[in-house]
């Protein structure tokens, strides 16, 4: 005889109504109020890698500016500049490539620009001088760096303009480096003279750089070339159409007025997709961590589902399903990943500025901006509150399923161990292996193709493979743990923890599997990192054969011999403790203008011209 199906009045709770969600998220906040130390313990799990992610997410987007703000930081108050190339541009108002048609003669802008805009031409070099301790490599920028347009870009803090090529600004880093103060005066080791008579500072680079300013023919080493120089133009905005005429001379331009709109981080334009290889390694590890979050949380919220099962079982009396038993213990992850996910950002960000104000150079390209932007972080504390959810929704699963008369008593059975799960490990594990190794194949060959773009998909792949891979044998760990408590031990202790470790796998795996996911990490950083420098020792250039140390001079005149070599002779030996040296000193070969070398320079100037038979390099 069975009991009729209780009526519309009996003892049946909601399913699927609000009411039952409301149920689940009070029951679930009751409990963690109830057990005050292992709520607080599996939020600070989450927070963990929520702390690391979003200090790294905040301080990765501050370095990162959008197309205004680099224009902003690399023109100043100037309307645009402009780079010479060798062919033909097209540019759209955040990015240029060549054209691929047609080869140039990269000319003096001076000589076709109208007269609208006022040229600047400006030239970073490099100067050796004397310093109170030797000779020193010191930083230049070549051209008129102190026009007041470039306010914002270079800033002159004391003295005044240069006013003839032997006279140049420092910046006070320089000013140390040097030995000087404002009116002294720096030599170069050919005796070349300058006067100290102001300072400045370039606002893009870091002020602790050395860096010395001057004219345009302060410096040696810098021709007419206009592809060594940058040309900013001081005047009228540059609109779009303006770039469009200055790309068929060949100029690449950046202009304040075509980026103003454009006040978002173009990622892909602004790191050409490097960036995005960063960010997948720096998910990989965040994902690892949230995955070991998730068992080691797993393992707290099956601890809390054990000691509630007499709550879970008056809670089913009264006509509770299953579902909403299992529901009660899964909302108590979205409950507690949710407060810790909140205190893992506000802490995060918290410590991402600290860092960026200790960090801080004075650079205006090295944090555009503090930024903390609501998506990252949203989908940060999203993944946190989901890797929270799947670690109590399984123990909210297994503890759905029990006897009620046998909890209320409070007598608890072990578990039955799954047949299953043992074959379903191994189909799993290698699906993951596939996925890694396919990863790998798309990582080298990425790679060796220089597609920086897809730089991220091969790591990717490789850290989801690994995760399938570990939740395989995780799936195998039951069966481990059985047959090594099978196995027994001579100890008597030592025999009655692997019993009760294989009778309790489910308190036993996450540990296991949190073990397993840290050693995996380690291992691929250690693997990582070795074969980064591995791959740097092999792709190495020496200079010179190993035990040897190879120095190089240079005169900006081939005709001029080099002077005082002795003294660089000496230098080295008393420096560097070598025992002998030796001088190598080449020079170019003079072209010889012969008829010969007339005629091959005539016949390669002439056109070609199509006849009746092709050329042999070229097929019907």
């Amino acid at each position: 005889m069975t009991a009729p199906a209780p009526g519309p009045s009996g003892p049946r709770l909601p399913r699927r109504s609000r009411a039952g969600f409301r149920l689940a998220f009070t029951l679930a906040a009751r409990n963690a109020r109830r057990a005050p130390g292992r709520s607080f313990l599996i939020a600070v799990l989450v927070a963990l890698p929520v702390i690391g992610l979003a200090g790294a997410a905040t301080v990765g987007l501050s370095m990162v500016g959008s197309p205004a703000q680099t224009a902003q930081a690399q023109l100043g108050h100037m309307a645009a500049s402009m780079q010479m190339m060798s062919n033909h541009v097209r540019q759209t108002a955040t990015s240029a490539y060549p054209d691929g048609y047609g080869e140039l003669t990269p000319t003096d802008p001076t000589t076709w620009l109208p007269s609208d805009w006022r040229v600047v031409p400006i030239s970073p070099t490099g100067v050796y001088l004397r310093t109170a301790h030797g000779v020193a490599e010191i930083s230049a920028t070549a051209g008129r760096s102190w026009d007041p347009a470039f306010r914002g870009r270079f800033d002159l803090l004391s003295g005044h303009a240069p006013r003839g090529a032997v006279e140049i600004l420092a910046s006070p880093s320089a000013l140390a480096r040097l030995g000087a103060r404002v009116g002294d005066t720096v030599r170069t080791p050919d005796a070349t003279s300058y006067r100290i008579v102001g300072t400045m500072l370039d606002r893009t680079s870091d002020p602790r750089t050395p860096t010395v300013f001057g004219g345009r023919t302060a410096f040696s080493g810098l021709g007419p070339d206009p592809t060594l120089w940058t040309y900013y133009l001081a005047g009228p905005a540059v609109t779009l159409a303006d770039i469009h005429d200055f790309n068929r001379h060949g100029a690449f331009v950046l202009s304040l007025a075509a980026t103003a709109p454009y006040t978002s981080a173009d990622l892909f334009s602004a790191a050409d997709g490097i960036i995005w290889s960063y960010a997948a390694m720096i998910g990989m590890v965040g994902g690892f961590m949230l995955f070991e979050v998730a068992l080691l949380a797993g393992a707290g919220f099956l601890v809390g589902a054990r000691q509630e099962q007499r709550a879970l079982a008056v809670l089913a009396s009264v006509g509770a399903d299953r579902r909403l038993l299992s529901r009660s213990v899964a909302v108590g992850g979205i409950v507690i990943g949710a407060l810790g996910a909140l205190g893992g950002i506000t802490i995060g960000v918290g410590l991402a500025a600290i860092y960026m104000a200790v960090s801080r150079t004075g650079s205006t390209m090295q944090y555009y901006t503090f930024g903390v932007s609501p998506v990252a972080l949203g989908l940060i504390a999203l993944v946190a509150v989901f890797a929270s959810w799947i670690a109590a929704a399984v123990p909210g699963r297994t503890a759905s399923r029990f006897d009620v008369v046998s909890a209320l008593r409070g007598a608890r059975r072990p578990p039955r161990p799954s047949r299953l799960a043992p074959a379903l490990g191994v189909v799993v594990m290698l699906v993951g292996i596939g996925i890694a190794v396919v990863g790998g194949i798309l990582t080298l060959v990425l790679q060796r193709a220089g597609d920086w773009r897809l730089g991220w998909l091969g790591p990717t792949l490789i850290a989801v493979g690994s995760i399938v891979l570990e939740l395989g044998a995780i799936l195998g760990v039951p069966v481990l743990l059985r047959a090594v408590a099978r196995l027994g031990a001579r100890n008597a202790s030592a025999r009655m923890a692997t019993r009760d470790l294989a009778r309790n796998s489910a308190r036993a795996v996450p540990a296991v599997a949190a073990v397993m996911s840290t050693i995996f990490v380690a291992a691929f950083l250690m693997a990582a990192l070795s074969g980064g420098e591995r791959q740097s020792e092999a792709s190495y250039l020496y200079q010179a054969p190993l035990g040897d140390v190879a120095v190089s001079f240079s005169v900006p005149d081939p005709a001029q011999p080099l002077t005082d070599v002795s003294s660089y002779r000496a230098t080295l030996e008393r420096v560097l403790g070598v025992r002998s040296v030796r001088t190598i000193e080449g020079r170019p070969r003079p072209a010889r203008d012969t008829a010969a070398t007339r005629r091959r320079r005539r016949r390669r100037a002439r056109p070609w011209r199509p006849s009746g038979r092709m050329p042999p390099h070229v097929t019907a």
